[in-house]
């Protein structure tokens, strides 16, 4: 099989999967047949997107713990159980299974803890590749996620010392060195491609960083934005009782607002489109939302986050999770964005009314955008497919390959 596995575990939403999609059909236009190793979940998705695209189902990472507020990437971990060894050993062992059976040379980790730790010791050559959020840098003490809250430096310290004491007990039946910190397994790599841009990052004191731009495969319907001459919102959020709220405050402004909320019960829809919004039925094509809207409103997503800043349009935030409130913060120092809590209406209101009439934000995204669109050309991305390619052995002539059908929804 094929030489190039491209392994994802973690994390849900379909950055993970557009990311390593654009990543393969550029391994594919060098001549490389990569295989796709993802959630079982997301089997379907990948089937219809990349029809062509050999994709194995990765082991199962389910969630086992509900932790409240996780503040550091060793308690993002310790939520999946992997300060269990035995349920850890079993994931690596599985993971190696997998690698012996691709015949992995080289081994690209889009939020693959496991599947990193299980390639320790194997001739697979290592390539880390995602946002700064999945390749925490090697520091001590552990970096908080939440530094905005304090969430107790023997906390942390604690958690750090149960998913540090897991990790060297699977290391040592594999015969290998143990770890000083749970970071250091992320630089056991030939490569860290971090796949944002410097002030995306989040981790933003991260040293010597090899930043590759923000990667996104084009796809999804359309955008259909109501009539009018009001400008035009972008709404990529998860259900939520706020959005008539939200709605009704971007009609008071004359905005018009094209709204993709995935799993949007019919009821919800009808408010929404009587307040004048536009509802997507299907995903939207980010980059064409990008280039058409004048402000758009996530919860602050990395990829759609950075999509948006490269076209030069600002981004309210109002985040879900600490990873994207990591975004959000950047967005505030970038100046090109607000951010509100999702149970704020005042504040969103607030931060929506500064962000149609302030025009700074905007320029503050023009200008990032123009910093970057070196980091977003075609032959960047080709460059990092191309080392990927090399690592693996001589680049196959480019006129072999196939684009396994990617993109076709």
């Amino acid at each position: 099989m094929s030489g190039i596995l491209l392994a994802w575990e973690l994390g849900g939403g379909l950055g993970h999967l557009g990311r390593l999609l654009a990543l393969a059909r550029e391994l594919a236009a060098l001549g490389r047949a990569p295989i796709l190793a993802c959630p079982a979940s997301t089997l379907a998705t990948v089937a219809r997107l990349a029809p062509g695209l050999p994709v194995l189902a990765a082991p199962d990472q389910e969630r086992r713990h509900a932790f409240a507020e996780p503040a550091s990437f060793a308690e993002v971990l310790v939520q999946f159980g992997f300060d269990d060894v035995d349920l850890l050993a079993s994931r690596a062992r599985a993971w190696r299974t997998l690698f012996e059976r691709v015949g992995a040379e080289v081994v690209v980790f889009d939020y693959a803890p496991v599947a990193l730790l299980a390639a320790q010791g194997l001739p697979a050559a290592r390539v880390l590749f995602g946002t700064g959020f999945a390749c925490p840098p090697d520091r001590a003490p552990p970096v908080s996620l939440r530094p905005w809250q304090d969430h107790y430096p023997d906390r942390l310290a604690f958690n750090e010392a149960r998913m540090l004491d897991s990790f060297n007990a699977v290391l040592a039946g594999f015969g290998q060195t143990p770890l000083a910190r749970v970071a250091e397994l992320f630089t056991r790599v030939e490569r860290n491609a971090l796949a944002t841009l410097p002030e995306l990052d989040h981790y933003p004191d991260r040293e010597g960083g090899d930043y590759r731009g923000n990667w996104t495969l084009p796809g999804g319907v359309a955008p259909d934005w109501p009539t009018g001459a009001g400008p035009r919102v972008f709404v990529y959020l998860q259900a939520w009782p706020g959005l008539p709220t939200l709605a009704r405050a971007l009609a008071m402004r004359g905005a018009r607002a094209l709204l993709h909320v995935p799993d949007l019960d019919a009821a919800t829809r009808a408010r929404l489109e009587a307040l004048g919004a536009r509802c997507a039925p299907a995903p939207v094509d980010i980059g064409l939302a990008a280039r058409d809207a004048d402000l758009a409103i996530l919860h602050g997503g990395h990829n759609a986050t950075a999509a948006m800043l490269l076209a030069g349009r600002p981004v309210l935030a109002l985040p879900r999770y600490a990873e994207q409130a990591l975004t959000a913060r950047a967005l505030i120092r970038l100046g090109a964005g607000r951010e509100a809590a999702l149970d704020d209406d005042d504040a969103i209101a607030g931060a929506l009314a500064v962000l149609l009439d302030d025009p700074e934000p905007a320029r503050a995204a023009m200008a990032f955008g123009a910093r970057h669109a070196a980091l977003q050309a075609p032959a960047a991305r080709r460059r990092l497919a191309g080392e990927i390619a090399a690592l693996a052995g001589s680049v196959a002539d480019s006129d072999s390959g196939s684009d396994f059908g990617i993109f076709t929804g």
